[in-house]
């Protein structure tokens, strides 16, 4: 992944084709796939499946976005 990661993100930024990587789990890999240049990422480390209702209450509250300040260098 290390490998093929950067490459895929920087074709997919020159083709302005936007790109969500999923399945993150911890803080490190969400750390790295910033540090790659990845803008959009999911998974279970910002969240569990939840249902509908719940999620646009949380969407609402966090206008969007989840802020990746709180990740430790």
């Amino acid at each position: 992944n290390e490998i093929i990661l950067p490459d895929i993100l920087h074709s997919t930024k020159g083709l302005r084709i936007n790109t969500i990587c999923e399945g993150v789990e911890t803080a490190a890999q969400c750390r790295y796939l910033v540090s790659i240049g990845c803008q959009d990422v999911q998974g279970y480390y910002f969240s569990k499946p939840i249902p509908p209702d719940q999620f646009y209450a949380r969407y609402d509250e966090l206008n969007g976005c989840y802020p990746l300040s709180f990740i430790e260098p």
